[in-house]
Order: C-alpha cells, then structure tokens, then sequence
C-alpha cells in the first residue's frame, strides 16, 4: 500500500479506493484529486531593475527542480517583454534597431576627430549619444555580433 500512496501523491490522488477493481470508486467520490498549488510568479510585476526597463528580476526556489522554473520563467519573461514593449516603450535590441544610434555614433566621432566636437555637444541629447560611441568604440562594439540582424 505504501507504494501505492506514493505513486499517487505524486500524480495527485489523496483517497486511494479500498480495491484496486473497484470501478465505482471516482464516482461515489471515494477518490478524488488533489488541486495542484498555484504556480509561484519568478517575475515579480514590479521587477525592473534600477531604471533600466530591459533588465527584470527573477526568483528561483533552489529547493525544488529548475526545469519546470525555467520553462514558467521564459513564459513570464516573454509576456513581460511584449508588455513593456507596448506600454514602455522598450526596444529589442539588434542591428536594425540600433542602426539610427550607431550611424549618430560613427558621426560624434568623426566630429571628435575633426576637433568640431564642441558643437555638436550643445545640441539636445549628444551627450549620452557620444558616451555611449565612446564605450562602443573602446571595447563595447563586441556586443554588436551577438545582436540579431
């Protein structure tokens, strides 16, 4: 009988009929199912990390094992990725996406290198615009080629 409770708590069961041919047992509810715990969110609704709208945290129970985690955890991240891209604003980063940026980028730094970079600097936004061509041209551009076309 042990085995046979074990069995069945695993796929659900919590009454066992008293004869394993007793064909009436679901039906005069002498059997019945237990209902499976609400799956636990990874994603919390509030999870963006700092102010960066494409970063998100997940939690994970180490206790338990990580596959059916990590299957929930892709669904939630996916849902959560359409969501901000919707009401966010978020942007998926790839090469076609980012070919405005990197095309100002290439040009703050040819003006650096014609020395008419003060210019440039007063105009709204370069600021961020030539940091970001500085940290790509030292060394960022390496995530370039994992970026999707």
């Amino acid at each position: 009988m042990l085995i046979e409770c074990a069995f069945g708590a695993r796929w659900g069961f919590h009454k066992f009929p008293p004869d394993p041919m007793d064909a009436d047992a679901a039906r005069e509810q002498r059997i019945s199912w237990r209902e499976p715990p609400p799956p636990e969110r990874l994603l919390a609704p509030g999870s963006v990390v700092g102010d960066d709208i494409a970063r998100a945290a997940l939690s994970f129970d180490l206790g338990l094992p990580l596959k059916p985690q990590i299957e929930q955890a892709k669904r939630e991240l996916a849902v959560e990725q359409r969501r901000r891209q919707r009401g966010q604003g978020l942007r998926l980063r790839s090469i076609a996406n980012l070919a405005d940026t990197l095309l100002r980028e290439v040009r703050l730094l040819d003006a650096e290198a014609a020395g008419e970079l003060p210019a440039a600097l007063e105009l709204p936004g370069f600021a961020a615009v030539l940091a970001g061509a500085m940290a790509r041209r030292d060394g960022a551009y390496r995530e370039l080629s994992w970026l999707p076309m």
